[in-house]
């Protein structure tokens, strides 16, 4: 789904969906009836409701226990089997409601159990307990067990409250609630082939008297859920957590969070009726999903599955992909891949490039490049001039001795006030290779014993040597050449060994001296476990040490800890902290600090408010010091704003930053022509939209797309081949043909994991096409497949993923299939029958006049940027299939995930959702000019269902009813 902002009103739009949205549309919704070999049957619970005061009122479990009942519909459970229990008011309730829905299980049925609601783990026993309504909150139970007079004070009853803790859980937890090992012991003595258990039940429990806020800002105490292992569970029994140990499931992003479901259940939704997704591997979906979205609001919540299963269970059954495979060798683009990360020192682009290349030879590079960041921060600086005025430097210093010149760290503090310093990595490269650096380094520790930082500067001598490329064992040599090859490689391993050995002794001795930089690489040694044995927990140590004395260095890395936390080091993500890491280090000039704390300030945290004035400040400073991450940043704050709500959802003016394009584009123009892909990438999108210039640049927009796929942007790599193919650029075709660009572009794009890349190559291998791809339509299908595997990848708040790759490469498959092009590598059918039908079921229904699924785009305003007159129109696409859902509902859950620079829709909504007289809600609904997302859902909802009752085109139907719309406005026209 694609989105363009355009500051326009659109009034006859927003009548015509006006009047859609007061058609009121009553149906009932017909059931998809696939065949199923086993009985399905669901019990499932949400509790909003809990009586205590002290416990955190929930809005969205029942909403959870319904709509995946609504899904499950979907996947094989008949309605007159899926039991839903809202609210049990106690634990009799609850088990009650349960042996009776026991009793219907025949021995082979499948049998699915879910929990919303409060849940309390003990974590010396591992007991988890699902709570219902009655449960008292800890201090509840105390004052019931104090004395009056006592019971009346609170501070005397928070106080006792710790006295109570053992008898609480031993006594109120059983009474209210139901044990994970109950619900499982009991439901195997029905004998099912395959219990699916999932809690959703590691909320926010304890707070003061009357609070309800259970956003991911406000944190309280609470127990999370202790996960069962693998062999406690009876054989056909899995577990599903919406977190893990120590962490809370989100229910609200924030405050104008308006979804119906918690985070981990709307991410469960939509994975459950994806076809061919077998139960484990949509566990590892849904858990990557949660992961990167809580992420973005800087919480840690990351679900766990646990099984033991004795075979595979899906809940829609295989579409083809196991059969229909492409294998690209990824690793064929990764030395590109890791120079350009190599050549920015990009430590994000680094893990990125683990994440896609981990199993080439250049993983092992990678490793180490991101170990030598510890020594220098994240910054793709302008390296070219840096290092051209050090050059300069080193001539007109002359004097300063050799150990110094060729290898004092730029981040050290303690060398020579006129020298900037050799970052890590160019050790070796400023006229002088390593070994003379070694050897100018052990002459000064023996004529200057008394200055340690020689000895430190001898050490990262010695590291950066036992850095050094060892050659790649040959391919193709005489049995003679790779004998004398081998031998070469082995000295050289030997001789990185021996200098990684002497580089940590070195550190070890400058450290004894008291030489505070020399901490920092200890550490880092310690953490990768490079020379030693690997101690993260000493790492963080040794950095914290560090810190403390005002290394900026170790401050960057102890912020880097917190950043992304690490288990192995005894350290959670926590933005906060990492935040205070990083504002020092910033404080004492550290780039990359900078640009981290600003980063960090775009968002906010749990305690510090999101302020895009301090962000601009810090991007800034490090930008205008030749940090390119801060070029882009700022280009990209520049042109769209960062706004900053007050509590009440209002501007706050003083601390957000208004668009101004003609920045923006100065900004991308530096970055871009310094080198970064990111900045050319903008530099193409703003130059071919128009955006900072007085209209639209076609060929200079152009020539980015060019050389930002070049420089290994993926995103850019798709659009530049798109665009090409669709005749929007006006390089000729046969530049491509002939440099045989088209598929090595778009499969670089692949191995980097971009879906609509898949989706592109496999339509050009479709069709006859301008560009040089040959028709191969086995090639097409797997590919298609491909884009479906890697759209389950993709993150979910990305903001350059298309959401509707998965769905376009389904209909692609359809349309193949229907018309008799779908074959495998040897020719014969690549799909059966029944995966047909199973596609066009889950993904689209064939169209045989068309030849393809029928599939229409619908315009729709919305509104951006806090200003109700100022609107964009949102592209949502309209197809029939068998789900019960309307396919534009899956649209609008997207959006809700990625668009956060679309807030006031959402605002609107919240505050329409809060009125509940008729009378107000009318009055506010009138004011808008535009109307909430929350009635167009709704809107488009009621259509589809009545297309579906009717068996009519839902696009037809859309269509006519967009029609009623407009004659009964023009109607009211000619009346007045």
């Amino acid at each position: 789904m694609a989105f363009r902002t355009g500051h326009m009103k659109r009034p006859a739009i927003l009548r015509l969906i006006a009047l859609l949205i007061g058609i009121a549309v009553a149906s009932q919704l017909l059931a998809a009836s696939p065949a199923w070999a086993q009985t399905r049957r669901a019990f499932l619970v949400g509790v909003n409701s809990y009586s205590d005061r002290e416990i955190n009122k929930l809005t969205r479990s029942v909403n959870d226990a319904n709509d995946i009942g609504e899904e499950l519909q979907d996947v094989g459970f008949d309605k007159k089997n899926i039991r839903i229990l809202a609210n049990p008011k106690n634990r009799a309730e609850l088990t009650k409601a349960y042996a009776e829905f026991l009793k219907t299980v025949q021995p082979g049925d499948v049998v699915l159990v879910f929990f919303s609601g409060h849940g309390y783990g003990l974590q010396e026993t591992g007991v988890n307990y699902l709570l219902t309504g009655d449960v008292k909150g800890l201090l509840t139970y105390t004052k019931s067990k104090l004395p009056p007079a006592e019971a009346k004070v609170d501070a005397v009853v928070r106080v006792k409250a710790k006295d109570f803790e053992t008898r609480f859980e031993a006594e109120e937890l059983p009474r209210a609630g139901v044990t994970e090992t109950e619900l499982r012991e009991l439901a195997a003595q029905r004998q099912p082939s395959t219990l699916i258990l999932i809690l959703d039940a590691c909320r926010d429990e304890w707070t003061t008297a009357g609070a309800e806020d259970t956003t991911a800002q406000q944190r309280s105490k609470s127990v999370s859920l202790q996960p069962v292992r693998d062999d406690q569970l009876e054989p056909g029994q899995f577990v599903f957590y919406s977190a893990r140990p120590g962490q809370k499931s989100v229910e609200r992003l924030s405050f104008i969070d308006v979804r119906r479901n918690s985070l981990f259940t709307a991410l469960l939704r939509n994975a459950l009726a994806r076809p061919g997704f077998e139960i484990r591997k949509m566990a590892e979906h849904v858990s990557r999903q949660v992961a990167a979205v809580s992420a973005k609001v800087d919480v840690d919540q990351v679900p766990k599955a646990v099984h033991n299963l004795r075979q595979d269970f899906y809940f829609v059954g295989s579409i083809g992909a196991e059969r229909n495979v492409l294998d690209i060798d990824v690793c064929r683009f990764a030395e590109f891949d890791l120079d350009e990360a190599l050549a920015h020192s990009s430590r994000t682009r680094l893990q990125n490039h683990l994440s896609r290349y981990g199993a080439c030879e250049t993983a092992a590079r990678a490793h180490e490049a991101i170990a030598g960041l510890g020594d220098g921060s994240e910054d793709s600086a302008d390296r070219a001039q840096v290092l051209e005025r050090r050059l300069r430097q080193f001539v007109d210093n002359r004097g300063m001795d050799a150990c110094d010149r060729y290898a004092a760290s730029d981040q050290d503090p303690g060398r020579p006030a006129i020298f900037p310093g050799i970052p890590f990595d160019r050790i070796g490269t400023e006229t002088r290779d390593v070994a003379s650096v070694i050897e100018a380094c052990k002459t000064a520790v023996k004529d200057f014993p008394r200055t340690v930082r020689f000895v430190y500067n001898l050490a990262r001598a010695y590291d950066a040597a036992s850095r050094l490329p060892v050659p790649a064992p040959a391919k193709g040599a005489t049995a003679a050449e790779q004998q004398a090859l081998d031998q070469d490689r082995q000295i050289k391993l030997a001789d990185r060994k021996r200098s990684r050995d002497l580089a940590v002794d070195r550190y070890q001795e400058a450290v004894r001296l008291g030489y505070v930089p020399a901490l920092n690489n200890l550490a880092v040694f310690y953490d990768s476990g490079r020379g030693v044995p690997q101690d993260r927990r000493k790492a963080v140590t040794l950095w914290r040490q560090a810190a403390q004395q005002g290394l900026p260095i170790a401050m960057y890395n102890l912020a880097w800890k917190y950043r992304v936390g690490d288990a192995a080091a005894d350290i959670q993500a926590n933005a906060d902290q990492a935040y205070e890491w990083f504002s020092r280090a910033a404080d004492a000039n550290q780039v990359g600090a900078m640009v981290m704390a600003a980063k960090i300030l775009s968002q906010g945290t749990n305690r510090l408010k999101k302020s895009g004035k301090r962000a601009e400040e810090l991007y800034l400073r490090a930008a205008e010091q030749g940090s390119l991450q801060a070029m882009v940043s700022l280009a990209g704050i520049y042109l769209t704003g960062l706004y900053v709500e007050t509590d009440n959802g209002d501007v706050d003016t003083t601390s957000s930053v208004q668009p101004d394009e003609q920045r923006a584009l100065i900004w991308a123009s530096r970055a871009a022509d310094l080198g970064s892909p990111d900045g050319q990438l903008l530099m193409a999108v703003m130059l071919e939209e128009g955006d900072g210039v007085p209209i639209p640049q076609p060929a200079l927009a152009e020539r980015y797309w060019q050389i930002a796929a070049n420089s290994g942007n993926t995103y850019a790599q798709y659009n530049y081949i798109k665009r090409m193919h669709e005749g929007r650029l006006l390089v000729r075709e046969n530049e491509l043909r002939e440099q045989n660009r088209t598929t090595e572009l778009l499969e670089r794009a692949i191995a980097d994991g971009s879906s609509s890349a898949a989706l592109l190559l496999a339509e050009l291998y479709r069709n006859t096409n301008t560009l040089g791809v040959e028709v191969d339509k086995a090639k097409a299908i797997a590919l298609a497949f491909k884009a479906i595997e890697l759209a389950a990848q993709e993150s979910p708040v990305a903001n350059r993923v298309d959401p509707l790759t998965e769905i376009r490469a389904a209909h692609l498959i359809i349309a193949m299939a229907r018309s008799g092009e779908a074959i495998d590598a040897n020719g014969g059918d690549a799909l059966s029958r029944e995966e047909i039908e199973r596609l066009e079921a889950y993904y689209g229904r064939y169209n045989r006049q068309l030849s393809a699924v029928r599939v229409n785009k619908l315009e729709i305003p919305d509104v951006c940027n806090f200003n109700v007159e100022v609107t964009r129109t949102t592209g949502l696409w309209v197809w029939d299939w068998e789900r019960r859902i309307s396919p534009t509902e899956l649209q609008f859950r997207a959006a809700e995930l990625r668009e956060e620079s679309c807030y006031a829709n959402y605002f609107r909504t919240a505050q329409l959702e809060k009125l509940k007289n008729k009378k107000d809600r009318n009055a506010f609904l009138a004011s808008l000019n535009v109307p909430t997302r929350l009635q167009l859902r709704g809107a488009f909802n009621d259509v589809f269902k009545q297309a579906r009752d009717t068996k009519t085109d839902f696009a037809d139907m859309l269509a006519s009813r967009i029609m009623s719309a407009k004659n009964a406005s023009n109607s009211a026209k000619a009346t007045r």
